[in-house]
């Protein structure tokens, strides 16, 4: 049993990591000036081996949106856009901060319905709280309800209302 949040709509979306997290080889690590430091020492590692380095410990849990190419199982049950991402990172105020901030930015153009959820999955299909709202009106409070599980907040347009 997990929650995930997800983002949904009829048009591709942008994808975005704010976690200033890179892949680079073992060996481009022990160049650096001041190598990060990690469980094991760099030196009993494959140089060619890539490891994810997060440029500072506070951008670790920032938003992520990246498509969903490995669903949870039944998430038919629920999403039926075409167009389905994950809602990654740490969902404090900052995160939050940074979904409105992305939405502002990058849903603006998108001319059909944006689906924000999250889901607790579990063994059988959940029931889920819906609410609709205008795209340009999400704030914060709007994020907080969302949260609480097994939510979904559809974004409209404001054409569409």
């Amino acid at each position: 049993m997990s929650l995930y949040n997800f983002i949904a709509a009829d048009q591709p979306l942008t994808e975005i990591d704010l976690t200033g997290a890179v892949w680079k080889k073992v060996k481009e690590i022990k160049q650096m000036d001041s190598p990060p430091s990690g469980p094991v020492s760099w030196d009993e590692l494959d140089d060619e081996l890539e490891v994810m380095v997060v440029a500072s410990h506070g951008m670790m849990n920032a938003l992520q949106i990246a498509v969903c190419t490995n669903p949870p199982y039944g998430l038919e049950h629920y999403i039926s856009k075409p167009y389905i991402y994950w809602l990654g990172g740490h969902t404090d105020e900052k995160w939050k901060t940074q979904l409105l901030s992305y939405v502002e930015e990058h849903c603006r153009e998108i001319t059909g319905e944006i689906e924000l959820w999250s889901i607790w999955f579990h063994e059988s299909v959940q029931p889920i709280a819906a609410r609709t709202q205008r795209l340009a009106e999400l704030d914060a409070q709007d994020l907080d309800w969302l949260l609480c599980m097994n939510r979904c907040l559809t974004l409209l347009p404001e054409r569409q209302l």
